[in-house]
């Protein structure tokens, strides 16, 4: 702990808001195991590509991988009858703007990953098939207890790197890298 940090004291365990494509694809196949939806495919959609994505994908529950480097994700999205919801964590608007073409009819993109660039769709895209657009905060106050409470439900736990406090400096530098695989929280 810092000077004049007050709040917390050693030991206490601290609630960490951890949203992101890891989350939101155990999540949404928790959802499906949670209301009994054994015909809910959640595909797991890689920007990075590769093996180990791909092993991270099906160990949270995907049940199709699709590596954009490889695979037109919006084609294969339609190939499985297209997606009702696509949860948009990449902080990319052009990768956004490549999966719209993968929502079925009535489908939404819920948009998460935040970037400053505009998305790409032209008025045809959203209407042929009555599609949509919608972007949420992730991280708010009623929103991180609803999660914490659906994942006390369905058992999902975050996955996470961790460090000893006296690594911060470490950690700090793998976050900002980009090589963290998933959050970083240090250990008091």
């Amino acid at each position: 702990m810092g000077g004049g940090v007050s709040e917390w004291k050693k030991d206490q365990r601290v609630g960490v808001g951890w949203h992101g494509g890891h989350d939101g694809t155990c999540l949404s196949c928790r959802r499906g195991d949670f209301r009994n939806c054994s015909n809910m495919k959640v595909p797991g959609v890689s920007y990075d590509g590769g093996y180990q994505q791909y092993m991270i994908a099906r160990k949270l529950g995907a049940s199709v991988y699709i590596d954009t480097k490889s695979t037109n994700a919006a084609a294969a999205l339609q190939e499985l009858g297209g997606a009702q919801v696509i949860l948009a964590t990449a902080p990319s608007s052009k990768a956004m703007s490549e999966l719209i073409d993968g929502l079925a009819a009535n489908g939404k993109l819920i948009v998460i990953g935040v970037a400053f660039d505009p998305i790409e769709v032209t008025p045809l895209q959203l209407i042929v098939g009555t599609k949509s657009i919608q972007g949420t905060a992730a991280g708010t106050p009623a929103g991180e207890e609803d999660t914490v409470n659906f994942a006390a439900l369905t058992g999902v736990r975050p996955m996470i790197e961790t460090y000893p406090l006296e690594k911060a400096g470490e950690a700090y530098a793998r976050m900002m890298s980009g090589k963290a695989q998933f959050r970083v929280v240090l250990k008091m």
